[in-house]
């Protein structure tokens, strides 16, 4: 009995102990722009158009979210870009190394 009390007490402990030093994770890497949040795909992008701006908050804590130029991916500082022919509410991209873009598709209208 006393070493199922102890298995017990120390199963709690490390249970609370797991809940005081944990950190959110993400679902999916991310960028929020203009208040819509931009999921990052695996499509790279050559037809850019104009700058957007750049990332001005990183973190990789959910708490640290920002309604815009937020990532908990790219580091502050990463070029944002409009894509030619394509609307803004529906994609964007993002200057990733070099002269690579990787498009980043609204999570509002890419999951109809």
């Amino acid at each position: 009995m006393k070493i199922l009390l102890l298995v017990f007490g120390i199963i709690v402990t490390l249970l609370f102990a797991g809940c005081i030093n944990s950190t959110a994770s993400w679902a999916y890497p991310l960028v929020t722009y203009n208040g819509n949040t931009y999921i990052v795909s695996n499509e790279n992008v050559e037809n850019i158009g104009e700058k957007l701006g750049g990332i001005k908050y990183y973190s990789t804590n959910e708490h640290g979210f920002k309604d815009n130029l937020f990532s908990n991916c790219y580091k502050v500082g990463t070029e944002l870009y409009s894509i030619e022919n394509t609307s803004i509410s529906d994609a964007i991209a993002v200057k990733t190394s070099g002269a690579k873009y990787m498009k980043l598709l609204n999570k509002a209208t890419s999951s109809k």
